[in-house]
């Protein structure tokens, strides 16, 4: 084996060769074919006289081209190993993807239905083992040129040469996380590389299939298969919602390392996929943000969200919802349908508000417009009381102007109907406690709230009262209730309540209460408009006997906070530094600055000439990225 293994190694150079992304001339196929080292030259100059597709090439060069790419040297030495992960050196990376780049433009050209069951077969566990644990670190190592990197690149295009095969229908986020080895962080870095760069030519559909693929890894049900919980129907509750939540958090960590929404914006840009890409991000964002107990997810995304709100927010958000509103007035089966889907967007939208109050200012304008012409046409009250309660959580009732005034405005057999709906609802989007005096003011919630309800109180005193009920309606996650969207489009859930809150006893801080009356003498750092993010992390998954594989993750977990960008707490690939000292990735700050002026921590002025490069703690997360993805491969005791 390692003598196939370094005659694979030397059978064709491959220096600097990068897979092509496109592959409109024969000629780039013939060349590309020569490159794997596998294909006689007589075999891939036939292809070069080939019209371009869609003419299918004849059957018998396509069996042979096929042939030779699945006997290649690297392949066949892949293919011979144990079903074990094998020693492959990292160099040889560049050499198999040009080997997947070759064999998927060839079932690109046709013969997929044909030869589909042989190649798959033939790259059962290629990817897995050419890409073994102790190398997992190397998917949070930085590329050359803001490529994929090579491991997620060879990943990458088996989940290609998979989707050919066998349709884009039949891929699933069970497929994905198999190709990553159980791996919640590689299945994420797939699906996001798959989207950027999906085939030569690009396999249609793939994008929106894989936006729903993300949707499936953040449901409840998958956070309690990854926590080997074999039967959760005999799971508490209480550990049933710790999963959740754990996993949400572990999954949003995942999502902004590797720059979910970016990736959004990009498959939005075609306008005919742009309405599928919104739902089912959309619905993603829904189950990772919509409760109390996940203020700590909630309030990465919209940190991650704050910094893309020009390209997300105003681009897309904003004429998603306002395009949802405009088709919701009416009683047709349309109508009624996009009024669901506005009520859920609004959720979630309203939950981000809720949770970070930096976003607040910036999508004020656009929650307070969803308000006013929500008032002003013939919607239903409950349709009316999300948007009113997104816009207060927004802030843009605070200042009693004219939004205010128009709801004010609303004739009281309008109001009745708010009144009796707001209960119902205020269990389903919280409304922050700044907000609902203004709510009251404006006579949408009854001075003499019904039984059962303690409105008055602080809102987590009132879930405190009602934890029993709250716990009792988790049950539902498994239904498609709750966190989990699956049932159908009218499918509502209630919220579960938050956490007890932290109370600070003072007494053992009072030998530094000399230190008290110097505070009004020193000059506090100035805030900027983000300020700290604060937030702890998630624990690791628990790691079953002979488990060595789910080592991205857990170093996404593990790492310390002085490697994180200080916006979204994602390790930084491209550490920078502002001049007061504070540490970001270089894609995240700059794409801030591209529409603010100041430091979104301390509110200083900055500008992107200012930015220097850390190259120290460049070095040292490519230290410790190596040293803890080797102690963290090794499998637990059995």
């Amino acid at each position: 084996q390692g003598l196939v293994f370094q005659e694979a190694h030397l059978v064709a150079p491959f220096g600097g060769i990068s897979p092509p992304r496109l592959m409109a001339e024969a000629g780039a196929l013939q060349q590309l074919l020569l490159q794997t080292g596998a294909v006689l030259p007589e075999l891939a100059a036939s292809w070069y006289v080939l019209p371009p597709p869609p003419t299918p090439p004849p059957a018998d060069l396509l069996q042979s081209t096929v042939e030779a790419l699945l006997n290649s040297p690297l392949i066949s030495y892949l293919a011979a190993v144990p079903g074990r992960p094998c020693a492959v050196a990292e160099d040889c990376y560049p050499q198999l993807c040009v080997v997947l780049s070759a064999l998927d433009a060839i079932l690109s050209r046709g013969g997929a239905d044909i030869y589909g069951e042989r190649i798959c077969q033939r790259l059962d566990d290629i990817a897995t083992k050419a890409f073994p644990a102790s190398a997992a670190a190397q998917i949070l190592a930085p590329a050359d040129g803001g490529a994929s990197p090579a491991g997620v690149e060879v990943l990458r295009l088996s989940l290609i040469i998979l989707v050919r095969c066998a349709g884009v229908a039949a891929l699933s986020a069970c497929h994905v996380l198999t190709l990553a080895n159980g791996d919640l962080a590689t299945a994420v870095a797939i699906s996001i590389a798959a989207m950027r760069q999906s085939g030569v030519p690009p396999v249609a559909q793939l994008q929106v299939r894989l936006w729903h693929v993300l949707y499936e890894l953040s449901t409840p049900q998958l956070a309690a298969e990854l926590s080997f919980a074999a039967n959760s129907n005999e799971t508490p509750m209480e550990e049933r919602l710790d999963q959740h939540c754990f996993h949400a958090h572990r999954l949003t960590l995942c999502l902004v390392q590797f720059g979910f929404l970016t990736a959004a914006s990009s498959c939005a840009e075609d306008t005919q996929q742009r309405g599928s890409v919104l739902v089912y991000l959309l619905r993603m964002i829904h189950n990772l943000v919509a409760s109390q107990h996940l203020s700590t997810s909630g309030r990465i995304i919209a940190r991650h969200l704050t910094v893309l709100w020009p390209r997300f927010g105003f681009k897309l958000l904003a004429p998603h919802l306002r395009r949802l509103l405009t088709m919701s007035e009416g009683s047709t089966h349309a109508a009624q349908q996009a009024q669901r889907e506005l009520r859920r967007d609004l959720r979630t939208l309203g939950w981000i508000l809720h949770h970070c109050f930096e976003l607040r200012q910036y999508a004020k304008a656009i929650c307070g417009e969803i308000a006013m012409k929500a008032a002003r046409g013939a919607h239903c009250a409950e349709t009316l009381v999300v948007a009113i309660g997104a816009a207060a959580n927004s802030g843009a009732l605070a200042d009693r102007g004219p939004i205010y005034m128009l709801l004010d405005g609303i004739c009281e057999q309008r109001k009745a109907a708010v009144r009796d709906t707001f209960p119902v609802e205020s269990n389903r989007l919280w409304i922050i406690g700044d907000s609902w005096q203004v709510v009251e003011d404006l006579g949408f919630w009854s001075n003499t709230p019904a039984e059962g309800i303690c409105f008055g109180e602080d809102q987590s005193a009132r879930a405190a009262k009602e934890a029993a009920a709250d716990l009792a309606a988790i049950i539902r996650l498994s239904t498609g209730f709750a966190f989990d969207d699956m049932g159908p489009p009218g499918t509502e859930f209630d919220a579960a309540c938050p956490w007890d809150g932290w109370e600070d006893e003072g007494d053992e801080w009072r030998d530094w209460e000399e230190f008290e009356d110097e505070e009004d003498g020193v000059d506090e750092e100035p805030e900027g408009p983000m300020s700290l993010l604060n937030v702890p992390l998630p624990p690791p998954l628990p790691k079953a006997a002979g488990d060595g594989h789910r080592i991205v993750t857990e170093l996404l977990c593990l790492a310390p906070d002085y490697y994180r960008c200080a916006i979204d707490s994602r390790l930084c690939s491209k550490p920078v530094r502002t001049p007061g000292g504070v540490l970001y990735d270089q894609e995240n700050i700059l794409a801030w600055l591209s529409w603010n002026k100041v430091c979104p921590v301390n509110g200083e002025p900055l500008t992107a000439a200012e930015l220097s490069e850390d190259s120290d703690v460049a070095l040292a997360i490519a230290r410790w990225l190596v040293l803890s993805g080797e102690a963290a491969s090794r499998p637990a005791a059995g």
